[in-house]
């Protein structure tokens, strides 16, 4: 079993995404395996994300032996509450 943490429980941990192989690193230290990051329509992780920048996080992750276990997103929440 993996032990993973989304990305929301690290406030401030990354803006941008120069940021995130710093908390790769930092999560690594701290005896996780892996983060849920989130999307967000104009995040780091957007609808103008290409695969290869989802590529180049994955291979930072890698590197600091962090595995990207899922995302997540609360950006479509209203699209599916009820009335």
């Amino acid at each position: 079993m993996q032990k993973a943490i989304n990305a929301w429980a690290l406030p401030g941990a990354w803006v941008t995404r120069e940021e995130l192989p710093a908390t790769f690193d930092r999560l690594h230290t701290m005896g996780f395996d892996g983060i849920e990051l989130n999307f967000d329509p104009a995040g780091v992780i957007g609808f103008s994300t290409t695969p290869a920048d989802m590529q180049a996080l994955q291979e930072k992750a890698n590197a600091a032996g962090i595995t990207l276990t899922s995302l997540a997103t609360g950006a479509f929440w209203d699209e599916f509450r009820p009335g």
